[in-house]
């Protein structure tokens, strides 16, 4: 019937016309984010050593991952909530939760154009070299080591999907600590409602004594 067909087909545009504005979202959020990467990577102050896998929140900032509470019956975050370097590096690639309960510390090796960073512990070694992906941009900014990227979501509460903008920050501190930051703006869709969500992380990592 034609009144189906062209509810059918003015549903179609308008999916076209969200998806299009969402694209374009995407692309304007990750140009705002990359806006301070001025000078190659090895312009910055080099981040390399061997630090605990478990942070301190900076100053403002959420003491769980995300801010949850999730806390065992002393009252102490449980590991899925505390603010672990995985999720700072990696966030959607972070460790596997058994293997992060052993993660026992983290080396970190800065050369002129990556990061490696290893995850230690008694499952061995896991290596996970930054950027991930050719279309990844990890430079300087500042003095402040930036890496920005997208990437897709599928948003398991509720149904849905968008695209995620990151832009991860590492700062070298005079006692050797590292101040790592990660910024999220996800553009998302459900159904047919786009919405868009951010929120920031960050956390202080001290060497590994």
């Amino acid at each position: 019937p034609r009144p189906f067909n062209f509810f059918l087909g003015f549903w179609g545009m308008v999916f076209l016309l969200q998806t299009a504005c969402a694209s374009t979202l995407v692309e304007q959020t990750f140009k705002t984010l990359d806006a301070e990467i001025e000078t190659p990577l090895e312009a910055c102050p080099n981040i390399s050593g061997t630090y605990e896998f478990i942070g301190t929140p900076l100053l403002g900032m959420p003491s769980t991952w995300r801010g949850f509470s999730k806390i065992d019956y002393r009252g102490n975050p449980v590991e899925q909530a505390k603010l672990s370097l995985d999720r700072f590096l990696l966030w959607e690639h972070i460790l596997l939760h058994k293997i992060r309960e052993d993660v026992a510390e983290v080396e970190i090796t800065q050369d002129h154009q990556t990061i490696h960073v290893d995850f230690r512990g008694s499952f061995g070694q896991k290596t996970v070299v930054l950027p991930e992906r050719p279309d990844d941009q990890l430079s300087c900014g500042k003095g402040i080591i930036i890496l920005t990227r997208i990437r897709d979501a599928y948003l398991s509460e509720g149904g849905g999907s968008g695209r995620n903008v990151f832009k991860h920050t590492f700062v070298k501190n005079v006692d050797g600590a590292i101040d790592v930051t990660v910024q999220l703006v996800g553009h998302y869709r459900s159904l047919l409602f786009p919405w868009t969500h951010e929120e920031l992380n960050g956390a202080r990592f001290v060497p590994k004594r």
